[in-house]
């Protein structure tokens, strides 16, 4: 199902029960945060998949030491070269196991 489609659905689903939607939008997280803040290379290899409805995007964005306040994120990303280190956990994560590519959220500056 493309980008389109999803939007459509997730409307009609809202209509009857705003959770379904909710679930659906969640699932979505990943692109969304790709669109608005990723890099151009980024967003020209992922994004299109993603509209085309190839892959899923994924997010792991809370973790079970706060609520919503990322000014207390446990997790950390270290530079390593080219490439960050992640260290931490994310008890949930949007389309875990199924996703194309994920979006983290840590602390780099901790």
């Amino acid at each position: 199902m493309g980008l389109l489609e999803q939007v459509l659905l997730t409307e009609e689903l809202c209509k009857k029960d705003g959770t379904m939607g909710g679930a659906l939008m969640f699932a979505a997280s990943g692109s969304e945060c790709l669109h608005h803040f990723g890099e151009k290379a980024l967003k020209e290899k992922f994004l299109p998949m993603v509209t085309e409805g190839k892959i899923k995007s994924g997010a792991a964005l809370r973790e079970s030491t706060y609520d919503y306040d990322i000014t207390t994120l446990a997790t950390t990303a270290e530079r390593d070269g080219e490439n960050f280190i992640i260290n931490g956990t994310k008890p949930y994560v949007y389309n875990a196991g199924q996703a194309g590519f994920y979006v983290v959220l840590a602390q780099t500056d901790p």
